[in-house]
Protein backbone atom coordinates (compact mmCIF):
# COMPACT_ATOMS: atom_id res chain seq x y z
CA UNK A 1 0.00 0.00 0.00
CA UNK A 2 1.67 3.45 -1.12
CA UNK A 3 2.80 5.91 1.67
CA UNK A 4 2.93 9.12 1.38
CA UNK A 5 7.01 9.17 1.51
CA UNK A 6 6.25 6.71 -1.58
CA UNK A 7 4.35 9.59 -3.24
CA UNK A 8 7.32 11.83 -2.31
CA UNK A 9 10.06 9.59 -3.85
CA UNK A 10 8.52 9.41 -6.91
CA UNK A 11 8.00 13.51 -6.91
CA UNK A 12 12.08 13.36 -6.74
CA UNK A 13 12.12 11.42 -9.79
CA UNK A 14 10.14 13.12 -11.57
CA UNK A 15 11.82 16.62 -10.35
CA UNK A 16 15.00 15.05 -11.23
CA UNK A 17 13.96 14.22 -15.06
CA UNK A 18 12.97 17.91 -15.37
CA UNK A 19 15.44 19.67 -14.27
CA UNK A 20 17.57 17.15 -16.15
CA UNK A 21 15.44 18.06 -19.58
CA UNK A 22 15.97 21.44 -18.57
CA UNK A 23 20.30 21.42 -18.57
CA UNK A 24 20.13 18.55 -21.11
CA UNK A 25 20.59 21.16 -24.38
CA UNK A 26 23.73 23.60 -25.11
CA UNK A 27 20.74 25.95 -23.75
CA UNK A 28 18.54 26.11 -20.76
CA UNK A 29 14.93 24.67 -21.62
CA UNK A 30 12.83 27.08 -19.77
CA UNK A 31 9.50 25.24 -19.96
CA UNK A 32 11.24 22.47 -18.32
CA UNK A 33 12.77 24.65 -15.75
CA UNK A 34 9.42 26.19 -14.90
CA UNK A 35 7.77 22.69 -14.15
CA UNK A 36 10.68 22.01 -12.29
CA UNK A 37 10.43 25.29 -10.15
CA UNK A 38 6.91 25.48 -9.64
CA UNK A 39 6.95 21.55 -9.01
CA UNK A 40 10.03 21.66 -6.58
CA UNK A 41 8.34 24.60 -4.13
CA UNK A 42 4.84 22.73 -4.06
CA UNK A 43 7.06 19.71 -3.32
CA UNK A 44 8.55 21.14 -0.34
CA UNK A 45 5.32 22.86 0.95
CA UNK A 46 4.08 18.82 1.10
CA UNK A 47 6.90 17.92 3.27
CA UNK A 48 7.05 20.98 5.63
CA UNK A 49 3.26 21.04 5.80
CA UNK A 50 2.40 17.42 6.12
CA UNK A 51 4.76 15.27 6.61
CA UNK A 52 6.95 17.12 8.84
CA UNK A 53 4.55 18.51 11.04
CA UNK A 54 2.73 15.23 11.65
CA UNK A 55 6.06 14.17 13.28
CA UNK A 56 6.54 17.01 15.10
CA UNK A 57 3.04 16.32 16.92
CA UNK A 58 3.65 12.76 16.58
CA UNK A 59 6.87 13.64 19.18
CA UNK A 60 4.61 15.55 21.61
CA UNK A 61 5.64 18.98 19.66
CA UNK A 62 9.18 18.24 18.97
CA UNK A 63 10.76 18.56 15.94
CA UNK A 64 12.76 15.60 14.16
CA UNK A 65 16.37 16.06 14.54
CA UNK A 66 16.59 16.48 11.31
CA UNK A 67 14.34 18.77 10.38
CA UNK A 68 16.01 21.91 11.16
CA UNK A 69 18.56 20.77 8.64
CA UNK A 70 15.96 19.80 6.13
CA UNK A 71 14.20 23.55 6.08
CA UNK A 72 17.81 25.22 5.77
CA UNK A 73 18.51 23.26 2.85
CA UNK A 74 14.71 23.81 1.68
CA UNK A 75 15.04 27.29 1.94
CA UNK A 76 18.56 27.50 -0.14
CA UNK A 77 16.94 25.54 -2.87
CA UNK A 78 13.64 28.21 -2.82
CA UNK A 79 16.48 31.14 -3.26
CA UNK A 80 18.21 29.54 -6.02
CA UNK A 81 14.85 29.19 -7.87
CA UNK A 82 14.45 33.34 -7.62
CA UNK A 83 16.98 34.85 -10.15
CA UNK A 84 16.67 34.05 -13.73
CA UNK A 85 17.65 30.53 -14.69
CA UNK A 86 20.94 29.60 -16.67
CA UNK A 87 22.53 26.32 -17.35
CA UNK A 88 25.29 26.90 -14.29
CA UNK A 89 22.24 27.48 -12.32
CA UNK A 90 20.64 24.33 -12.81
CA UNK A 91 24.53 22.48 -12.21
CA UNK A 92 24.18 24.52 -8.62
CA UNK A 93 20.79 23.49 -8.03
CA UNK A 94 21.06 19.80 -8.99
CA UNK A 95 24.09 19.47 -6.72
CA UNK A 96 22.19 20.62 -3.95
CA UNK A 97 19.27 18.60 -4.64
CA UNK A 98 21.38 15.19 -5.08
CA UNK A 99 22.31 15.86 -1.64
CA UNK A 100 19.49 16.51 -0.38
CA UNK A 101 17.40 13.97 -1.78
CA UNK A 102 19.97 11.11 0.05
CA UNK A 103 18.83 12.54 3.40
CA UNK A 104 15.62 11.84 2.90
CA UNK A 105 15.19 8.85 0.98
CA UNK A 106 17.20 5.35 2.06
CA UNK A 107 16.36 2.67 4.71
CA UNK A 108 17.69 5.19 7.54
CA UNK A 109 16.37 8.38 6.18
CA UNK A 110 14.50 10.92 7.16
CA UNK A 111 11.43 9.70 5.19
CA UNK A 112 11.53 6.48 7.00
CA UNK A 113 11.73 7.85 10.57
CA UNK A 114 9.18 9.73 9.45
CA UNK A 115 6.67 6.94 8.24
CA UNK A 116 7.33 4.99 11.92
CA UNK A 117 6.40 7.87 13.81
CA UNK A 118 3.09 8.58 11.99
CA UNK A 119 2.14 4.99 11.65
CA UNK A 120 0.42 4.00 8.35
CA UNK A 121 -3.11 5.07 8.93
CA UNK A 122 -1.81 8.76 9.22
CA UNK A 123 0.49 8.06 6.86
CA UNK A 124 -2.70 7.51 3.70
CA UNK A 125 -4.79 10.39 5.41
CA UNK A 126 -1.60 12.52 4.62
CA UNK A 127 -1.21 10.97 0.91
CA UNK A 128 -4.55 11.99 -0.06
CA UNK A 129 -3.93 15.45 1.51
CA UNK A 130 -0.34 15.53 -0.77
CA UNK A 131 -2.36 13.78 -3.84
CA UNK A 132 -4.58 16.94 -3.43
CA UNK A 133 -2.34 19.82 -2.68
CA UNK A 134 -2.88 23.31 -4.56
CA UNK A 135 0.13 24.70 -6.52
CA UNK A 136 2.20 26.76 -4.61
CA UNK A 137 2.38 30.92 -6.36
CA UNK A 138 5.10 31.51 -8.11
CA UNK A 139 7.02 34.74 -8.39
CA UNK A 140 8.65 36.09 -11.99
CA UNK A 141 12.28 35.88 -11.68
CA UNK A 142 14.52 38.73 -9.80
CA UNK A 143 17.64 39.73 -10.05
CA UNK A 144 18.52 42.67 -8.25
CA UNK A 145 19.84 42.73 -4.31
CA UNK A 146 19.82 40.15 -2.45
CA UNK A 147 19.41 37.16 -4.83
CA UNK A 148 22.82 34.58 -5.00
CA UNK A 149 23.10 31.69 -7.59
CA UNK A 150 25.78 29.27 -6.29
CA UNK A 151 24.88 26.71 -3.56
CA UNK A 152 27.46 28.23 -1.10
CA UNK A 153 25.83 31.51 -0.84
CA UNK A 154 22.55 29.78 -0.93
CA UNK A 155 23.17 27.88 1.93
CA UNK A 156 25.03 30.07 4.42
CA UNK A 157 21.93 32.77 4.18
CA UNK A 158 19.57 30.06 4.96
CA UNK A 159 21.71 29.55 7.67
CA UNK A 160 21.64 33.08 8.58
CA UNK A 161 18.21 33.25 8.21
CA UNK A 162 17.35 29.71 10.19
CA UNK A 163 19.50 31.26 13.50
CA UNK A 164 16.83 32.11 16.55
CA UNK A 165 15.67 35.35 15.75
CA UNK A 166 16.10 37.49 19.25
CA UNK A 167 20.39 36.53 18.24
CA UNK A 168 19.96 38.26 14.70
CA UNK A 169 18.79 41.30 12.91
CA UNK A 170 15.89 41.21 11.06
CA UNK A 171 15.40 42.95 7.74
CA UNK A 172 12.80 45.59 7.58
CA UNK A 173 10.59 43.65 4.98
CA UNK A 174 10.56 40.78 8.25
CA UNK A 175 9.83 43.55 10.77
CA UNK A 176 7.47 44.85 8.81
CA UNK A 177 5.52 42.15 7.54
CA UNK A 178 5.59 40.49 11.10
CA UNK A 179 3.97 43.41 12.41
CA UNK A 180 0.93 43.38 9.84
CA UNK A 181 0.87 39.48 10.68
CA UNK A 182 0.17 40.46 14.12
CA UNK A 183 -2.36 43.12 13.21
CA UNK A 184 -3.93 40.19 11.26
CA UNK A 185 -4.00 38.23 14.77
CA UNK A 186 -5.33 40.92 16.78
CA UNK A 187 -8.45 41.40 14.34
CA UNK A 188 -9.17 37.54 14.27
CA UNK A 189 -9.51 37.92 17.65
CA UNK A 190 -11.82 40.72 17.58
CA UNK A 191 -14.24 39.10 14.78
CA UNK A 192 -13.81 35.50 17.29
CA UNK A 193 -15.78 37.94 19.95
CA UNK A 194 -18.35 39.40 17.48
CA UNK A 195 -19.27 35.43 15.99
CA UNK A 196 -19.60 35.23 20.42
CA UNK A 197 -22.32 38.23 20.08
CA UNK A 198 -24.04 36.75 17.13
CA UNK A 199 -24.58 33.56 18.65
CA UNK A 200 -26.39 35.25 21.23
CA UNK A 201 -28.18 37.70 19.14
CA UNK A 202 -28.79 33.94 17.41
CA UNK A 203 -30.21 32.25 20.08
CA UNK A 204 -32.82 35.44 20.30
CA UNK A 205 -30.93 37.00 23.55
CA UNK A 206 -29.79 40.39 24.20
CA UNK A 207 -26.56 40.50 22.40
CA UNK A 208 -23.83 43.12 24.46
CA UNK A 209 -24.43 45.80 21.87
CA UNK A 210 -21.72 48.06 23.52
CA UNK A 211 -19.01 45.67 23.31
CA UNK A 212 -19.59 45.22 19.17
CA UNK A 213 -19.51 48.97 18.71
CA UNK A 214 -16.23 49.48 20.61
CA UNK A 215 -15.51 46.44 18.63
CA UNK A 216 -16.15 48.41 15.26
CA UNK A 217 -15.45 51.77 16.22
CA UNK A 218 -11.97 50.27 16.60
CA UNK A 219 -11.71 48.52 13.33
CA UNK A 220 -13.01 51.72 11.12
CA UNK A 221 -10.62 53.95 13.38
CA UNK A 222 -7.67 52.07 13.03
CA UNK A 223 -7.63 48.93 10.72
CA UNK A 224 -9.69 50.97 7.90
CA UNK A 225 -7.34 54.29 8.39
CA UNK A 226 -4.11 53.17 8.65
CA UNK A 227 -3.61 49.18 8.44
CA UNK A 228 -5.29 48.80 5.29
CA UNK A 229 -3.64 52.18 3.40
CA UNK A 230 -0.34 50.91 4.64
CA UNK A 231 -0.92 47.52 2.50
CA UNK A 232 -2.16 48.98 0.07
CA UNK A 233 1.15 51.55 -0.33
CA UNK A 234 3.21 47.87 0.26
CA UNK A 235 1.31 46.05 -2.14
CA UNK A 236 1.48 48.78 -4.96
CA UNK A 237 5.57 48.81 -4.52
CA UNK A 238 5.30 44.89 -4.64
CA UNK A 239 3.80 44.99 -7.73
CA UNK A 240 6.41 47.38 -9.27
CA UNK A 241 8.67 45.11 -8.01
CA UNK A 242 6.91 41.74 -9.47
CA UNK A 243 4.44 42.94 -11.75
CA UNK A 244 2.54 39.02 -11.35
CA UNK A 245 1.35 40.07 -8.19
CA UNK A 246 -0.77 43.08 -10.10
CA UNK A 247 -4.45 41.62 -10.32
CA UNK A 248 -4.44 40.79 -6.34
CA UNK A 249 -3.27 43.52 -5.20
CA UNK A 250 -5.83 45.35 -7.06
CA UNK A 251 -8.80 42.59 -6.00
CA UNK A 252 -7.08 43.15 -2.43
CA UNK A 253 -7.36 47.27 -2.63
CA UNK A 254 -11.30 46.47 -3.77
CA UNK A 255 -11.85 44.66 -0.83
CA UNK A 256 -10.13 47.28 1.83
CA UNK A 257 -13.14 49.82 0.40
CA UNK A 258 -15.73 46.91 1.17
CA UNK A 259 -14.76 46.66 4.44
CA UNK A 260 -14.16 50.00 5.18
CA UNK A 261 -18.09 50.88 3.62
CA UNK A 262 -19.84 47.70 5.33
CA UNK A 263 -18.25 48.41 8.54
CA UNK A 264 -19.03 52.00 8.87
CA UNK A 265 -22.43 51.14 8.27
CA UNK A 266 -22.71 48.47 10.85
CA UNK A 267 -21.40 50.82 13.46
CA UNK A 268 -24.24 53.29 12.43
CA UNK A 269 -26.48 50.39 13.08
CA UNK A 270 -25.17 49.50 16.64
CA UNK A 271 -25.08 53.41 17.47
CA UNK A 272 -28.90 53.71 16.63
CA UNK A 273 -29.52 50.36 19.11
CA UNK A 274 -27.38 51.62 21.63
CA UNK A 275 -29.54 54.92 21.31
CA UNK A 276 -32.73 52.87 21.77
CA UNK A 277 -33.72 51.74 18.67
CA UNK A 278 -35.24 48.16 17.92
CA UNK A 279 -33.07 46.06 15.42
CA UNK A 280 -34.86 43.08 13.74
CA UNK A 281 -32.28 40.19 13.19
CA UNK A 282 -32.44 40.20 9.49
CA UNK A 283 -30.41 44.04 9.88
CA UNK A 284 -27.77 42.49 12.14
CA UNK A 285 -27.19 38.56 11.94
CA UNK A 286 -26.68 38.20 7.85
CA UNK A 287 -24.92 42.07 7.58
CA UNK A 288 -22.14 40.64 10.76
CA UNK A 289 -21.88 37.10 9.49
CA UNK A 290 -21.23 38.20 6.28
CA UNK A 291 -18.81 40.94 7.50
CA UNK A 292 -16.74 38.22 9.34
CA UNK A 293 -16.34 36.20 6.48
CA UNK A 294 -15.10 38.64 4.04
CA UNK A 295 -12.74 39.76 6.59
CA UNK A 296 -11.29 36.36 7.00
CA UNK A 297 -11.09 35.41 3.81
CA UNK A 298 -9.29 38.83 2.98
CA UNK A 299 -6.71 38.30 5.03
CA UNK A 300 -5.91 34.99 4.44
CA UNK A 301 -5.45 35.51 0.51
CA UNK A 302 -2.84 38.46 2.06
CA UNK A 303 -1.43 35.74 4.15
CA UNK A 304 -1.27 33.21 1.38
CA UNK A 305 -0.83 35.08 -1.80
CA UNK A 306 1.29 38.13 -0.99
CA UNK A 307 3.15 38.25 2.08
CA UNK A 308 5.34 35.31 1.00
CA UNK A 309 6.05 36.89 -2.07
CA UNK A 310 6.75 40.52 -0.43
CA UNK A 311 8.89 38.72 1.53
CA UNK A 312 11.23 37.62 -1.29
CA UNK A 313 11.00 40.63 -3.70
CA UNK A 314 10.73 43.83 -1.14
CA UNK A 315 13.96 45.64 -0.60
CA UNK A 316 15.49 47.92 1.56
CA UNK A 317 15.47 50.94 -0.70
CA UNK A 318 11.69 50.11 -1.20
CA UNK A 319 10.85 50.82 2.62
CA UNK A 320 13.24 54.24 2.36
CA UNK A 321 10.50 55.43 0.12
CA UNK A 322 7.47 53.83 1.29
CA UNK A 323 8.95 55.91 4.83
CA UNK A 324 8.52 58.87 2.89
CA UNK A 325 4.56 58.28 3.31
CA UNK A 326 2.22 59.84 6.47
CA UNK A 327 3.51 58.60 9.90
CA UNK A 328 1.70 55.75 10.63
CA UNK A 329 -0.80 55.37 13.90
CA UNK A 330 0.38 52.91 16.73
CA UNK A 331 -2.30 50.14 16.64
CA UNK A 332 -4.30 50.60 20.36
CA UNK A 333 -4.63 46.87 20.47
CA UNK A 334 -1.04 46.07 20.50
CA UNK A 335 0.93 49.12 21.46
CA UNK A 336 1.04 50.21 25.65
CA UNK A 337 0.82 53.81 25.22
CA UNK A 338 -2.98 53.92 24.90
CA UNK A 339 -5.31 56.64 24.59
CA UNK A 340 -7.74 56.72 27.40
CA UNK A 341 -10.69 55.66 24.70
CA UNK A 342 -8.86 53.12 23.44
CA UNK A 343 -7.50 51.69 26.64
CA UNK A 344 -11.26 51.94 28.16
CA UNK A 345 -12.19 49.68 24.66
CA UNK A 346 -8.93 47.25 24.86
CA UNK A 347 -10.16 46.28 28.70
CA UNK A 348 -13.59 46.16 27.57
CA UNK A 349 -12.44 43.22 24.83
CA UNK A 350 -9.65 41.72 27.19
CA UNK A 351 -12.69 41.02 29.49
CA UNK A 352 -15.02 40.05 27.42
CA UNK A 353 -12.66 37.61 26.19
CA UNK A 354 -11.20 36.13 29.33
CA UNK A 355 -7.72 36.74 28.60
CA UNK A 356 -6.64 39.23 31.57
CA UNK A 357 -4.21 41.11 29.00
CA UNK A 358 -5.87 44.25 29.43
CA UNK A 359 -3.05 47.36 29.71
CA UNK A 360 -3.71 48.51 33.67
Amino acid sequence: MQQVTDYLRVDHERLHALLAQAAAGPELDAGAFEQFRAGLLRHIAIEEKLLLTAARRARGGEPIERARALRIEHGALASLLVPTPDLALCTEIAALVNTHDAVEEGPSGVYAECEALIGEALSQTLLASAREFAQVPVAQHFDGEGTVRTAELALASARRMAAPRAARQLSTTERELDKLQAEHASFGKLLDLLQAQLAVFHRAEQPDYELMRDIFDYLTRYPDRFHHPKEDRIFEKLAQRDPSTRANVGVLAKQHQVIAHSGARFLQKLEAALAGAILPRQAVEAPAQDYIAFYRAHMKLEESQLFPIARLQLRESDWLELDATPTEAVDPLLGSKLQARYRAIQRRISMAAECGCAVN
